[in-house]
């Protein structure tokens, strides 16, 4: 069944990046990919600048697969 194998790998890829540290804070702020000052340290969350940068995610696998644009995107729990 397809969405089993689409559930399996969205954990699997939220597991790997929950238990690497410097993956997800690359993933999240930028940093180890871009130099200063071009990843973030802070973010604007309820109009109070804060630096609890992470927040709860989903995967998915984007919406380009019928044009074989394929993905994998990271987006807020809440949208």
């Amino acid at each position: 069944d397809i969405d089993l194998i689409r559930k399996i790998f969205q954990n699997n890829v939220k597991n790997i990046i929950e238990s690497n540290h410097k993956l997800k804070e690359s993933i999240f702020t930028g940093k180890y990919w871009f130099d200063e000052p071009y990843f973030i340290n802070y973010i604007l969350r309820d109009s109070i600048l804060t630096e609890q940068i992470y927040s709860e995610y989903i995967i998915t696998t984007g919406s380009g697969r019928s044009k074989r644009r394929y993905s994998i995107i990271i987006k807020p729990e809440s949208l």
